[in-house]
């Protein structure tokens, strides 16, 4: 089961860490965020992880190839000079014949306590282009931006000023699979391109899939995730 974890984002959230740092780097209960990661995606049976690095993208390079579970292979790809967005990056890992034909995506700053073997094994390749996870957003943790009707994505859109009065009760819960001929079809050669819009489309297609998630997801993009995260994995109250 193979995993492209995109971290390659500049992380201007977290400035007064990531100025020195990409986010996948920055220490989370006394180790590099990404040794969490890694370890949690091997814990789901993932055993190939292709890496999307942008800034300072050379130490996150130098962290996996010094510390990744046995048994998994990890493999760093840089955008190259010119920074090619989310959906940029995966086409670019396409025309490198990196993917495999179906393949799990995951945000260099998400750390998802979720079955990912399962959401694998749901996905509907024959009636879908993809699938995403999402989740029942009564904790408000980010701005909701999924119509979610229990088994398709109807409508998927960041940045909405009245996410309520779409019917907008679900969020982008941050893990998703997608099959790599349809990234190449949908997804311009050359230039940036952000996976959203690519989202955005399928769903107004209707060929986005959707799994509802059960627990909440922890993140490191926020100096509040920071925190909660750190709570999670050094066991505080």
């Amino acid at each position: 089961m193979q995993c492209v974890v995109l971290a390659g984002g500049l992380g201007t959230r977290m400035k007064r860490l990531s100025a020195a740092m990409p986010k996948a780097m920055i220490p989370v209960a006394g180790q590099p965020f990404i040794r969490h990661q890694l370890r949690l995606l091997d814990r789901f049976g993932v055993d190939d992880v292709v890496i999307s690095t942008g800034y300072l993208g050379e130490q996150i390079e130098a962290e996996v190839d010094a510390h990744h579970p046995t048994g998994m292979s990890v493999r760093c790809v840089g955008d190259g000079p010119v920074l090619l967005g989310t959906a940029g990056a995966l086409r670019r890992m396409a025309s490198l014949d990196l993917l495999d034909p179906r393949f799990l995506v995951v945000y260099g700053d998400s750390y998802l306590l979720i079955d990912y073997a399962d959401v694998w094994e749901r996905f509907d390749a024959d009636r879908y282009s993809a699938l995403m996870t999402v989740l029942d957003n009564v904790e408000e943790l980010d701005a909701s931006n999924v119509v979610f009707d229990g088994e398709r994505v109807v409508l998927y859109r960041k940045g909405v000023a009245d996410p309520g009065g779409k019917g907008m009760r679900f969020i982008d819960y941050g893990l998703s699979v997608l099959e790599r001929d349809d990234l190449i079809r949908l997804v311009p050669s050359e230039g940036p391109y952000d996976l959203a819009a690519v989202f955005e489309s399928l769903s107004i297609r209707s060929r986005l899939q959707g799994y509802e998630a059960t627990q909440r997801f922890f993140e490191i993009g926020s100096e509040r995730g920071l925190v909660e995260l750190e709570q999670l994995l050094s066991g505080a109250p």
